[in-house]
């Protein structure tokens, strides 16, 4: 399988100092997006076969793209499968085959919207009690190791960091709402830059196994939310 990583808005209600995206968000009153429900449908049916690839759906706060309220139903109906990476703060429908993995922030109240709760555990936060409290309200969830952030590394996990083909995914595509299309952690020679996000003509995924970066297992943070959370699109079951 391929991974889809679309990072759907660059804006965000809330302002964590501990983010690894804090230099790359706005505000949640920023427009950040170029992105429509439309655009995005047509190209996925004519260049991302969902028998073949995965999509994570993040940000920013996914929440506050405007055409949150339809598109994981929309795409659950044409087949495509995958996870929603929000702090669960704002709404976003429930829908067959996508989980809205809600993060538990520290000093935040527990996500409204969700369908699996995701707690770091962070030694400046109550981790323990909020695992304690999932469990006793029978609230899916995964407690996850923390390290200190910073720019792209990767906090919620620790080292030595696995080889990405490790997690089964032969290739990977990333798609900014603002108007950027990227093969991860490399650019393709076309499409990148400013414009609509759709004139790629054929998209070219990253070859971990052609990829010097990947191969030896650098710390990137976009695969790992479908590492943990894609069995959830398939059973929904709590795990352990």
């Amino acid at each position: 399988m391929k991974a889809l990583i679309i990072t759907i808005t660059q804006s965000c209600n809330y302002d964590c100092v501990y983010c690894t995206m804090r230099g790359f968000v706005y505000p949640a009153h920023v427009k950040s997006s170029t992105v429509t429900n439309a655009a995005l449908i047509k190209w996925l049916k004519e260049y991302i076969n969902p028998d073949e690839w995965h999509i994570k759906i993040t940000g920013g706060e996914p929440g506050l793209y405007k055409g949150i309220d339809t598109l994981p139903l929309e795409l659950s109906e044409l087949g495509y499968k995958g996870i929603i990476e929000t702090n669960g703060g704002m709404f976003i429908p429930k829908s067959d085959n996508f989980v809205r993995v809600g993060a538990w922030h520290k000093d935040k109240p527990i996500p409204e919207y969700y369908d699996v709760i995701l707690i770091t555990k962070n030694p400046d936060d109550d981790w323990r009690g909020k695992v304690d409290y999932c469990k006793s309200n029978n609230i899916p969830y995964k407690s996850l190791p923390f390290k200190n952030p910073g720019l792209h590394s990767n906090p919620n996990y620790d080292d030595p960091f696995p080889g990405l083909l490790n997690y089964g995914y032969d290739g990977m595509l990333c798609v900014y709402a603002a108007g950027q299309f990227k093969a991860c952690p490399k650019r393709p020679a076309h499409g990148y830059g400013d414009g609509l996000i759709f004139n790629m003509d054929k998209p070219e995924p990253c070859d971990f196994s052609q990829n010097e970066w990947c191969s030896r297992g650098g710390k990137c943070t976009t695969l790992l939310g479908l590492k943990y959370f894609m069995p959830y699109v398939f059973d929904k079951k709590p795990e352990e």
